[in-house]
């Protein structure tokens, strides 16, 4: 699967602004998508986003969870609805806590500055000690209490529910992320070489063309096959295929050096400097293709070889493709114009009203004997392009699964179509088949236009990452009850039938 892809299939939804206006049978009409800068723009353009706030660590899991500690060992946490970061005392030990893990939002580690028996479990509701007791410098969990993987001193552990186990690798730094069924674990040693877990032991990178870090957070590896790794002199190095192939991207613009990493996908990357600022990376960038597409005969007969002129324009306040593309058709030819800009400056996944994400469209089409025949905009019609949080509701006594936004816009509810792998079918755990009433059962992301003055978008495309079983697990879609196979993001495809 692409990168393109697999960002479409983490990403979410996209919303289309109303059809603009057209004249006979011309129309313009945009449509938002993804550039994949990763491995060419970023190298050269700053591909971040800054953050508020300061931490010291920071940590990130594949359901949107993001947590982190900062200088005064206070857990902050981001708020999706509000954007903005809070204190989670739920996750604190006192004022000892020195980091996090976050499996998800029902399996998080903490570690404290104790200098023994410093775990800790949060299983969604309580914190406390964790059984078997222990004591890590450095942790990672998968997706719950019986895939943890850590580091006393450079020594590798794992804990299987009820103790740990010593582990025969030897690193210096240590990154889990994982599904519901499969973990990632990645780690460089104290030599300063990459190593990754098959599940039977550990595999070294080679090749690499620079040297990984040893730091503690210098490594973070994901399910989607993205690998982020800090070098020894603070360069971001991304892998979007599990390691085969690197890409080295410029460092956000700041003079610290990068620090720390948590990389759960490569639409959710998230970089620590060496002042403690919070970046997000902006390289898998939003993007807006404007089409002027149909045909119209002339009323009267047209001179031969008369052709009508179009136009498509697209452009961000900083876009890095922004302009207009033209063309042109016989009156009785299908006409197809297309014009692509795409901005890493749009951060539409942690901000809302963000003005770096309007983006202005136009389409023109004119006849040398009708005159114009479509002009969406005399300065271009403005659209933002917007994310907002959704969950995805199944209804038992019909069947069916809904989707409904938890923060910012208000929407009619929208069948989900059963998109999973040929030969199996959306998860829907157990007990859910037994106790009535309605069930959140995954989280979704909106990704579209809205316009700022009318306040209106269109729900064009769903997509969502899958669904939640009772410990937080992702559970998309399943062979059997039971054997889930984790699909992020299977898309849905249900029609337009509501509007924001």
């Amino acid at each position: 699967m692409t990168s393109y892809k697999k960002l479409a299939c983490f990403l979410s939804m996209m919303i289309l602004l109303s059809v603009l206006p057209m004249f006979g049978q011309y129309q313009g009409a945009p449509s938002p998508g993804i550039v994949d800068g990763t491995s060419n723009v970023c190298a050269t353009t700053y591909c971040w986003y800054a953050l508020p706030g300061s931490l010291t660590s920071i940590s990130a899991s594949a359901d949107g969870t993001i947590c982190g500690v900062n200088s005064s060992n206070k857990v902050y946490c981001w708020d999706s609805s509000t954007l903005a970061w809070f204190e989670e005392t739920a996750l604190e030990v006192g004022s000892t806590t020195s980091y996090v893990g976050v499996g998800n939002a029902r399996s998080v580690v903490v570690l404290t500055t104790a200098s023994s028996d410093n775990v800790y479990y949060y299983n969604g509701s309580t914190l406390s000690k964790l059984a078997g007791r222990g004591y890590c410098n450095q942790i990672g969990i998968g997706g719950g209490n019986t895939d943890i993987w850590c580091l006393q001193g450079t020594y590798v552990y794992h804990f299987n529910g009820s103790g740990w186990t010593l582990n025969s690798g030897r690193l210096s730094n240590i990154s889990v992320s994982a599904t519901s069924a499969t973990s990632f674990i990645y780690g460089v040693n104290s030599s300063n070489v990459l190593y990754g877990w098959t599940g039977t032991g550990w595999n070294p990178a080679t090749g690499l063309g620079f040297t990984p870090s040893s730091a503690p957070g210098a490594v973070s590896g994901s399910s989607d096959g993205t690998v982020a790794v800090l070098d020894t002199s603070g360069n971001l190095h991304i892998s979007e295929d599990g390691g085969g192939t690197w890409s080295k991207v410029a460092s956000p613009p700041a003079t610290d050096q990068l620090a720390y990493i948590a990389a759960p996908s490569l639409i959710q990357l998230l970089v620590l400097n060496t002042s403690n600022a919070v970046y997000h990376y902006t390289g898998l960038m939003a993007a807006t293709t404007q089409t002027t597409s149909g045909s119209k005969q002339c009323v009267s007969q047209c001179p031969p070889g008369t052709l009508h002129s179009g136009t498509a324009y697209a452009a961000f306040p900083h876009g890095l493709n922004s302009g207009t593309t033209s063309g042109s058709a016989p009156p009785t030819s299908q006409m197809n114009i297309q014009h692509q800009d795409y901005s890493p400056s749009c951060d539409p996944i942690f901000t809302f009203g963000n003005p770096e994400c309007n983006i202005a469209l136009q389409s023109t089409v004119t006849c040398p004997v009708m005159g114009q025949l479509l002009n969406t905009g005399l300065g271009g019609e403005t659209g933002q392009l917007i994310t907002v949080h959704t969950k995805v509701e199944y209804l038992e006594a019909t069947g069916q699964f809904y989707i409904f936004p938890l923060s910012k816009i208000k929407v009619y509810q929208y069948v989900v179509t059963d998109n999973c792998l040929s030969g199996t079918n959306i998860h829907v755990p157990d007990i859910w088949d037994t106790v009535p009433g309605p069930y959140w059962i995954a989280k979704t992301w909106l990704y579209g236009f809205k316009d700022p003055a009318s306040g209106i978008g269109y729900w064009y495309w769903v997509w969502t990452i899958g669904g939640e079983s009772a410990d937080g697990s992702l559970y998309p879609c399943e062979s059997a009850p039971g054997n889930p196979i984790v699909v992020f993001g299977y898309p849905g495809n249900g029609p337009v039938i509501g509007q924001t």
